[in-house]
């Protein structure tokens, strides 16, 4: 059982770990280690990471701009359905103004979705064929911040 995790503003010394959790995360499509530091260095960019006792638990990064989009949220494999997204996502918010929060998501990713949905995100749109395979990008947004 995985503790509740600290909440804290990722550093660049935390690299090496977000990218396992990267690597753990997406099969395909991850990002590379320059993009992860261009989020870490951007001002413009709210990067939390969520820890405990063991190392990194997950990593959430949001462009902060007249509409904030939820650029990536990733959890390890061992710390999922545990809250630990859902802290992320509270704790991003928290530090955004007030307005609304878009983000994109594959339409055949059912866990995702669900997850959205449920913590208040509802369907905008949709970008056919937007990612690799023709899978279409479901776009939704939510109220967030202060």
């Amino acid at each position: 059982m995985i503790a509740a995790p600290v909440i804290r503003e990722a550093a660049a010394a935390d690299l090496d770990s977000i990218m396992e959790l990267e690597v753990a995360g997406f099969v395909a499509g991850g990002w590379s280690a320059a993009g992860w530091q261009g989020e870490l260095a951007a001002p413009d960019r709210v990067v939390l990471v969520a820890a405990d006792g063991s190392g990194l638990l997950g990593v959430i990064t949001v462009r902060r701009s007249d509409v904030a989009e939820l650029n990536r949220i990733v959890v390890a494999p061992r710390a999922r359905r545990r809250g630990v997204a859902r802290a992320l996502l509270a704790a991003a918010g928290d530090r955004l103004p007030a307005g609304e929060c878009w983000l994109e998501v594959a339409q055949d990713n059912a866990a995702a979705l669900g997850f959205y949905r449920a913590e208040g995100f509802v369907e905008v749109g949709r970008r056919p064929r937007y990612y690799p395979g023709g899978v279409a990008a479901v776009i939704m947004k939510r109220e967030v911040g202060r």
